[in-house]
């Protein structure tokens, strides 16, 4: 084939209508047919007829099964190709781990809370007529040994009154292995 015969084509392949996000090496042949090295049709997922090396071009129009449009001015290829004409791939998905993820433990604490603080009727200046105040407290501390929650309400009003509520209480400890 004299090097005039063809021209190299770089296309965005769309295959049975839905963009394959590749873009595959081509060949123009001089008789207007398009052609691909045997591997790049692999990769695009098409079985190629035959047998012959990867960089062998197999033109298109050969492939049983196989119809193609050549669009110059978008750059790209659409393939329509039947399930005979297409590699079929298996894909397994069910693969685990070959055993539990290693726990890290270490030391800390952490500590969430609102506030909140109410007035009764007006604010001037001088005087704040305070109603009472309250704080949410969550806290938790872990360590290797487990985590301990705690949760409570403390919370004033007028005078001297003050009250704390314990909410809820709780230590846990995991251990994957037993």
């Amino acid at each position: 084939m004299a090097a005039g015969d063809f021209r190299q084509l770089q296309l965005e392949v769309f295959l049975n209508g839905a963009a394959t996000h590749l873009i595959g090496s081509f060949t123009l042949l001089a008789s207007g047919r398009v052609a691909a090295p045997r591997s790049e049709l692999q990769e695009m997922g098409l079985k190629p007829p035959g047998e012959s090396s990867p960089q062998d071009l197999v033109v298109l129009a050969d492939v049983p099964g196989l119809s193609y449009h050549y669009d110059e001015p978008l750059q790209r290829i659409e393939i329509t190709a039947s399930d005979e004409a297409r590699v079929t791939k298996n894909n397994d998905v069910t693969t685990r781990p070959n055993g539990p993820h290693p726990m890290q433990t270490d030391y800390g604490a952490v500590l969430n809370y609102t506030l909140f603080a109410a007035s009764a009727g007006y604010v001037d200046p001088v005087r704040v007529a305070f109603s009472g105040a309250s704080a949410t407290l969550d806290a938790r501390t872990f360590t290797p040994f487990g985590t301990l929650n705690q949760s409570a309400i403390l919370r004033t009003a007028l005078g001297d009154q003050f009250d704390a509520l314990r909410l809820d209480t709780a230590f846990a400890y995991s251990d994957p292995r037993r």
